[in-house]
């Protein structure tokens, strides 16, 4: 079976390259191929399955990336996610909305230019990438101005403003096939609120049973993915509040919970891919 990994990251994002060695390691004996691409597709694309990622951080690279996958699909290949899946996870005024009516717990959420729904808020852009652009408004001010960089970065985003819960970590849980992987907990660096692992501060594999796997199944299957990831913030005392979908998750594959994860997608694409070509 052949398989392109059409990987769109213009800003540079290494991680990409290295999850395309992850996934091309969890399917020996197919032709697995990392296709670098810009705005449009090769010359002569063909491919059983084209699976999509990118580095994204603005609406611009969503629409773009959005577009490959079309163009994937139009070209005879069985593209995953497609590009209504990859939009409702990655722009998160869309992933908003198909959480609460999935009846996943998202903290309190609105949207500017609507009014922040408590203080301390977390604003957040639509479309970005590790915990890039999101900061924390103690007031109506703080909030409207760091709304206003963000317009300015990113003209055609949305922004999002959600309550601020207090957390003793973060946890992700990873998801393909319908249930729940492998999960781990993140650390805020010192001084920082954010989780988010690419920041630097730490994370460590947890039990799949201390871990809110309910939910992110539900929030995955939401955004109509075959597999993906989960952030949530651990406000202790069993209080797991799920605050980001990842359609492209970062695999490492020196990380053994990552090749399992990996293994577990390859097991997802090729199906999909027999099925295509049935």
């Amino acid at each position: 079976m052949r398989i392109a990994i059409l990987d769109r990251s213009p800003h540079g994002n290494a991680a990409d390259a290295r999850s395309a060695v992850a996934l091309r390691d969890a399917m020996p004996g197919h032709d697995v191929e990392r296709v670098e691409v810009l705005d449009r597709l090769p010359a002569g694309f063909r491919a059983d399955v084209a699976l999509v990622r990118g580095d994204l951080r603005s609406s611009a690279d969503l629409r773009a990336l959005a577009a490959l996958a079309d163009a994937a699909s139009v070209s005879g290949a069985f593209v995953i996610p497609a590009a209504d899946a990859l939009v409702a996870a990655e722009d998160k005024a869309v992933t908003a909305s198909r959480l609460a009516r999935a009846g996943v717990r998202m903290p309190a959420t609105s949207f500017a230019p609507s009014d922040p729904p408590s203080f301390p808020c977390v604003v957040k852009p639509g479309v970005g990438w590790g915990g890039r652009g999101v900061v924390l408004g103690s007031n109506a001010s703080e909030a409207a101005a760091a709304c206003a960089a963000l317009r300015a970065h990113d003209p055609g985003a949305s922004v999002l403003y959600q309550e601020f819960i207090p957390h003793v970590r973060g946890i992700t849980v990873q998801v393909a096939g319908g249930e729940a992987v492998c999960a781990f907990a993140t650390r805020a660096p010192r001084g920082d609120f954010r989780t988010n692992p690419n920041l630097g501060g730490g994370c460590e594999d947890v039990p799949l049973d201390d871990a809110p796997c309910a939910d992110a199944v539900r929030a995955v299957a939401a955004c109509g993915l075959p597999f993906g990831s989960v952030d949530f913030v651990d406000a202790g005392g069993g209080r797991r509040v799920a605050v980001e979908v990842n359609a492209m998750p970062g695999i490492d594959p020196d990380d053994a919970a990552d090749r399992r994860f990996a293994r577990k997608i390859a097991a997802v694409v090729l199906a999909a891919g027999e099925h295509g070509r049935r």
